[in-house]
Formats: C-alpha cells, sequence, structure tokens
C-alpha cells in the first residue's frame, strides 16, 4: 500500500479558507473551488481507472467530483 504525505497548505491558502468561512462570500467559495477542481478531477480519473469494469464513465466520475 502506498503511503500518502499530508500536504502543507501554504499560508495564502490558509487565509483564503479562514476569509470565506467568516464571510460566506460566494466569489471567495468559487475562488476555493477553482482552487481544488484540479485536485477533484484528478481523485475522479484515479477511481474511475480502478473500476474498469464499471459502467460509469470517467466524464460521471468527474461531474461527482465537482460537486
Amino acid at each position: 500500500m502506498a503511503t500518502v504525505s499530508a500536504r502543507v497548505p501554504e499560508p495564502a491558502e490558509i487565509l483564503l479558507w479562514q476569509r470565506s468561512i467568516h464571510s460566506r462570500s460566494a466569489e471567495l467559495r468559487l475562488e476555493l473551488i477553482l482552487r481544488y477542481l484540479p485536485y477533484a478531477r484528478k481523485v475522479a480519473a484515479h477511481l474511475y481507472g480502478r473500476h474498469l469494469r464499471c459502467e460509469t464513465s470517467v466524464e460521471d466520475y468527474i461531474q461527482w467530483a465537482c460537486l
């Protein structure tokens, strides 16, 4: 089993989360979504690759990851 090390967030990332939590701003929420979207797509593609006999398309996995 592969070992995964935790990524240490950058100070700007921590500040973005704090501002988003306190302000509940739609703009900051969108900024967080866009920041993590590439990671969500990568995880979705990885999960899709593990289920080769699944009838669900990779696009569906990516859509679920984006929710």
